[in-house]
């Protein structure tokens, strides 16, 4: 009997101490990351995977884009999620999990790796247009008035009325009577009316052609 609780007793340390050192190897092999990136209809996807950690206290992941951070949060057991970003450019992605239970990054939990997506896409071309603003200049046409000089020219139209001169057709003979004094005197039968009258035509004449002449000079 004493062998026998001696053998049992054996046997139970022994399960003990194997009992004790799977549970020590089970959380060694239990944390599982697992990080995949490519493209995905036109875009750089990036999906992260972390799966049976020590959830007895905190463990934290942050996911950086090209150095720009886009996650930073803490977990416990486990943390899944995807990140899409436009693929017409290349993006490095950057993961860091810290695991309570890896302070010093010995043991792997802990760890930094880096991802690279070329671009997925061509981006389109863009086309630029530049209008150049153009300038019309117009002609002015300067128009000079053209003086007109007219010149009026009065012509004065001076009538001169003829003179019309009532000639005597049949000429009167001067009927003489001899005075008393004259009768010795002999009658020659000489007319003295005709010299006369041409006397004073020719006298009015001259007045008319003078008075013409002063009027003309006048003006």
């Amino acid at each position: 009997m004493p062998f026998a609780r001696a053998v049992r007793a054996s046997l139970c340390v022994a399960a003990a101490v194997a009992a004790a050192g799977l549970l020590a190897a089970v959380p060694a092999s239990a944390h599982t990351p697992s990080l995949k990136s490519g493209c995905v209809d036109g875009n750089a996807v990036l999906t992260v995977g972390l799966t049976r950690y020590d959830g007895r206290r905190s463990n934290s992941v942050t996911v950086a884009d090209n150095g720009r951070a886009v996650e930073d949060r803490p977990f416990r057991e486990s943390f899944h999620k995807s990140y899409s970003e436009p693929g017409t450019v290349e993006h490095v992605f950057t993961v860091t999990v810290r695991a309570w239970d890896d302070p010093r990054w010995a043991r792997g939990w802990s760890f930094s790796r880096t991802l690279t997506v070329p671009a997925c896409v061509t981006p389109p071309t863009t086309t630029t247009t530049t209008t150049v603003p153009v300038t019309t200049t117009t002609p002015v046409t300067t128009t000079t008035p053209i003086e007109t000089t007219t010149t009026v020219t009065t012509t004065t139209t001076t009538t001169t009325t003829p003179l019309t001169f009532d000639w005597p057709t049949t000429q009167r003979k001067a009927a003489v009577v001899p005075a008393a004094n004259d009768r010795g005197l002999p009658d020659t039968g000489a007319n003295v009316t005709v010299p006369l009258v041409l006397g004073v035509l020719l006298l009015s004449g001259g007045v008319v052609v003078l008075f013409v002449l002063r009027r003309r000079l006048r003006r």
